[in-house]
């Protein structure tokens, strides 16, 4: 993954002023920055930009950009299970972000970690998974060329495929939206060859 761990919010009504005066006030800054506290990281270590979300009509977006946990990004291949604790963390923040009316998307490694705590609560142990692979499906933007639409500054609305093995070598395939749902877990049964032919089960 190459992406920042963004969370990108949107509402026409609410982000009126800052379109209008082409920067972010400093209380809407602050408000922002309070909502993310549950994520544990001081406002030094979180950077607000501008962007638009590239639906029809321009959609103006704020990106808020947690540069701390991007050091995290190495660990993601190596192991998961510090995720799913920062999964339920971003959750927290995300209800609080939409429950002020704001339209809240995130970029893959905000989704992996939502995925990885949905696993975790199923049941599943991420102690010692990996990462085996990530892939962006983004969703055709109305104003935007297919070029742009792979970034997520300009196009948010995206679904996120990721595979993880386990400790115990089951594999599984987890679907997610940019929104935060997880819209599918599937266990492949690598960690058996005979359970694979249904010997076993």
């Amino acid at each position: 993954m190459n992406e920042d761990f963004a969370i990108c919010v949107s509402s026409e009504a609410r982000l009126q002023r800052v379109d209008q005066e082409r920067a972010i006030p400093p209380e809407l800054a602050d408000e922002l920055l309070s909502d993310l506290e549950d994520l544990g990281v001081p406002s030094s270590e979180v950077r607000l930009e501008m962007g638009s979300a590239g639906y029809g009509a321009e959609v103006l977006t704020i990106l808020t950009i947690v540069t701390s946990l991007l050091a995290m990004g190495p660990l993601v291949e190596e192991n998961l299970s510090a995720w799913p604790s920062i999964g339920k963390r971003i959750a927290r923040v995300m209800g609080r972000l939409r429950g002020k009316e704001y339209n809240v998307m995130v970029s893959e490694p905000v989704a992996l970690a939502l995925a990885i705590s949905e696993l975790s609560e199923s049941g599943i142990s991420v102690e010692g998974a990996r990462l085996v692979a990530s892939h962006v499906l983004p969703v055709r933007g109305g104003s935007i060329s297919k070029e742009m639409i792979t970034s997520f500054q300009r196009q948010p609305d995206r679904f996120y495929l990721f595979i993880v093995c386990t400790a115990d070598d089951d594999t599984h395939v987890v679907i997610a939206r940019s929104s935060g749902e997880v819209e599918e877990i599937r266990r492949l049964p690598t960690g058996s060859w005979l359970e694979y032919y249904g010997i076993t089960s």
